[in-house]
């Protein structure tokens, strides 16, 4: 397993609004691409998620420097969704 991210490059024209130019690269001829990247990661959905957690409670004071907080407030805000999204479709059948 590696802790390590990879940032991707495309050369085809994925986002037509936008525009960048790239003069030699990968010994191609200069022309106009549109840039997209993409991120990748190795590490499993959970483990991601205990990363971004940390990251949220590091450096903070007092409860906001838990971790816990914010895992609670997540499971809140999807069981609140989950309730929204279920009287939602209950009131439309």
């Amino acid at each position: 397993m590696h802790n390590s991210i990879a940032a991707i490059g495309n050369l085809a024209d994925t986002y037509p609004y936008g525009e960048a130019t790239f003069r030699d690269m990968w010994g191609g001829a200069a022309g106009v691409r549109a840039p997209d990247f993409h991120l990748r990661s190795h590490l499993s959905v959970w483990k991601q998620m205990a990363v971004a957690i940390e990251r949220l409670a590091a450096n903070k004071s007092l409860l906001y420097g838990d971790g816990r907080l914010y895992a609670v407030l997540g499971l809140v805000y999807l069981a609140l969704l989950y309730g929204f999204f279920a009287r939602f479709l209950s009131r439309r059948m």
